[in-house]
């Protein structure tokens, strides 16, 4: 080989490894030699095509070529290599690069986690949240995302109970993993509250859309109003005034 190791990226469909003479096939005889693919990462059929075979350098030539397929899998994964190895030459010494090992850089993006829908809402008395993160594909690399939760209105400990941690999708897995943020009814009436959740820290993908959304705690400790009948004032033949006293509600009520 003329060199014992080359790279190319996965959306090169056809790889040439040169092999080379130091002097042309002369004699009338040309050169025979065997090939095949003795290790590597990659795997034939779903990475690449190349079959065992030979090659033949032509009398008064001085090199020529191992050509084989590239599958661009659309798969986001590691480099993988492909180690070719050379032999039973006929009519010629083997030099001193009989392998090569060839790299298949991948070309595709990473997958991306996204929080499955926003805003999220929960009632006070609700007990928890669940929060879905999805994974947007599978990949032949390890993916991992971190959660967490953080104040707005709302206050851990009084409102919700901070949670945080890390999601890890094993290789060759996609799909939604879930959290939960417990919920504390504080049984007073304060309105509705809002915590934050954040995603970070991605390894091996990236956050798609907004990586901070909010839970919006829905107020139950409603108070119905009170209305009392105070009379009537400036009674007149047709009309009069009716005089009423509402007390504090919530939500705050109109008359």
């Amino acid at each position: 080989f003329v060199s014992p190791v080359t790279n190319g990226s996965e959306s090169n469909s056809t790889v040439l490894l040169e092999v080379r003479m130091t002097a042309p096939a002369t004699y009338g005889l040309p050169v025979s030699v065997n090939y095949s693919v003795v290790g590597g990462t990659a795997s034939n059929v779903t990475d690449y095509l190349l079959p065992a075979g030979n090659i033949t350098i032509a009398v008064g030539d001085s090199y020529t070529n191992i050509s084989f397929s590239v599958v661009d899998d659309g798969v986001y994964e590691d480099a993988e290599t492909i180690l070719v190895a050379i032999s039973n030459i006929q009519n010629a010494v083997a030099g001193p690069n009989t392998n090569c090992l060839h790299t298949i850089i991948d070309n595709d993006p990473p997958p991306t986690v996204y929080f499955a829908s926003t805003p999220y809402s929960v009632m006070e008395d609700g007990g928890n949240i669940v929060i879905p993160v999805v994974l947007s594909t599978n990949t032949e690399r390890i993916i991992s995302i971190a959660y967490s939760t953080s104040d707005g209105t709302a206050k851990a400990g009084q409102e919700y109970t901070s949670t945080n941690g890390i999601f890890v999708w094993p290789r060759n897995q996609s799909g939604t993993n879930t959290f939960v943020v417990p919920i504390i009814d504080n049984g007073e009436q304060g309105g509705n509250r809002s915590f934050y959740l954040t995603l970070s820290s991605p390894s091996n993908c990236t956050i798609s859309g907004n990586s901070i959304t909010n839970v919006i705690i829905r107020e139950n400790d409603n108070i119905a109003p009170v209305v009392t009948n105070r009379g009537a004032s400036n009674v007149q033949w047709t009309v009069a005034t009716l005089n009423g006293f509402m007390t504090t509600s919530y939500p705050p009520a109109t008359a």
